[in-house]
């Protein structure tokens, strides 16, 4: 069950918080999300004699415990969403996005090295 909530909480990247956000525009991720939730009711609850299992599936305090656990995993991403990365990792961002500008700033050639540079003031290569 926790990998259902998963699929909804990864289709947002960059600190994004509104996980339902153009849910329905796609209609591909819908129809992979019911299906994913219909097999997976399914093999837990009939399931159970061919992955060696219970033999009975989950009884409904079950059911909400998992149901419970993929919301606070929900939850629990919104909130680290919310906590700015300057107050976790204070030092630590400004290494990196200097590390980016400089690394950014380079030309670098199809093998991904930094070209050569002649003086044609000078002969010494």
């Amino acid at each position: 069950m926790m990998t259902l909530f998963n699929l909804l909480n990864s289709r947002k990247i960059n600190d994004e918080t509104r996980i339902f956000s153009g849910l329905s525009s796609n209609s591909n991720s819908v129809y992979i999300f019911w299906g994913l939730l219909i097999i997976h009711v399914i093999i837990v609850e009939f399931g159970g004699r061919v992955f060696g299992c219970h033999f009975e599936g989950l009884n409904l305090e079950q059911w909400l415990i998992c149901l419970g656990f993929g919301i606070f995993g929900n939850l629990l991403a919104f909130l680290l969403k919310r906590i700015p990365e300057k107050k976790i990792f204070p030092g630590e961002l400004d290494y990196q996005l200097e590390f980016v500008s400089a690394a950014s700033s380079r030309t670098l050639d199809k093998h991904g090295q930094e070209p050569l540079e002649f003086n044609s003031q000078n002969d010494d290569f």
